[in-house]
Parts: structure tokens; sequence; C-alpha cells
């Protein structure tokens, strides 16, 4: 229909490809763009993520930095989230590290969440403590919620709950972390403590 030299509207149609799982169509378009801006990276990266492909997703950012291509710290977020949910430790630390020695782009909440999710889903519980405690700004809620998903799959009763108080601290308005601190606290035989979550709950 007139849009193939449109770069905007090849990139929402990457997004739009990708949101519904048509990755092949998705890449077939963007392979075929003779205009790429750093959104159509994002938007390529991102679906491979989204649909358990990090490996792609790593390779293809990759060819965007042997490109020339600049990322941004959306793109760090993609390529990150993708190593988080594929399990690929080992790039997931190299692209974090990256972020302010090569690209210069501070790492933010988001990305240590993604890192934290990481380290979580191999069971290095205290290692993502370490991360959340390194951080140079206060943790926010999705870095301690990574956490405590993290510890209630690994049956870690006694971070689990620290990370579930901190959640408690920080969005007492989030019903799903005094539920998560109620099961935590029930677990270890707390109940007066399960109780003082449903008290708080009642408020």
């Amino acid at each position: 229909h007139g849009f193939s030299l449109d770069t905007v509207a090849n990139t929402s149609l990457i997004d739009l490809y990708s949101k519904w799982g048509w990755i092949e169509d998705a890449r077939n378009l963007f392979d075929k763009m003779t205009r790429k801006n750093v959104i159509s990276w994002n938007a390529l990266i991102a679906g491979y993520g989204n649909h358990g492909q990090g490996e792609k997703a790593v390779e293809l950012f990759e060819k965007m930095l042997r490109e020339g291509m600049k990322p941004n710290h959306v793109t760090l977020l993609a390529v990150l989230s993708a190593c988080s949910y594929s399990g690929l430790s080992d790039h997931g630390w190299a692209i974090f590290d990256s972020m302010s020695k090569i690209h210069g782009i501070n790492p933010r909440a988001m990305h240590y969440a993604c890192m934290i999710e990481l380290l979580g889903r191999e069971g290095l519980l205290n290692e993502a403590l370490d991360l959340i405690k390194d951080a140079p700004f206060t943790p926010s809620l999705n870095m301690w919620a990574a956490l405590l998903t993290a510890c209630r799959v690994h049956n870690n009763l006694e971070l689990g709950k620290f990370a579930a108080e901190k959640l408690y601290g920080i969005g007492p308005e989030k019903l799903g972390n005094y539920i998560v601190l109620w099961n935590i606290y029930n677990r270890m035989g707390k109940s007066e403590e399960a109780n003082n979550v449903i008290d708080k709950l009642q408020e």
C-alpha cells in the first residue's frame, strides 16, 4: 500500500507482528527495510525475547552494534529481558556490564530487575540480594518483587520474608505483596505475623 519505504510504518508492523507471535514475518520485514532506526531494532529484539528466543535477540543486538547503531536504554532492557527469559546468564552479565562502560548508559531500576530475575532463575539468591544492595539508588518495588518471586520458586522462606517486608513498605497498595507475605509467614509457622498482615489489609 505504498508504505514500503516508511520506517515508522514498517517498525509499527514489526511490533505488531512480534506481539502476535509472527516472528518470522517480523524478521522478513525487518530485513527488507532500507532504513532502520533504533526503534526498529528494539521492536524485533523485544519480539524475540518475549517469545523465548533469547539467543536470536542477543544475535540481533550484536548485529545492531556491528552496523554502528547506538543502543538506548530500551534496547538494553529488551536484550536483558531476553537473556532473563532464556536463562542466558553469561550474555546477560556481559551486556549489563557493558551498559555504562561501553554504551554510556547508566543502568536503571528496570535493568537491575532483569538481572535479579536472571539470577533468581538460576537460584543465585544471595547474588541477587547483593545486586540490590549495590544499586546506586533506592531499590524499586520491581527489584524486590523479582527477588521475592525467585525466593518463592526456590523455597527460600527467610530471604523471601525479607523481600516481602521490603515490598510491604514500598507498595502497600499492591494486594499481591500482602498475599505473598501472608503465605510466607504461614509457611514459617508465624501465625501472629500472618494475622497482622490480614489486619493491615482490613484497615
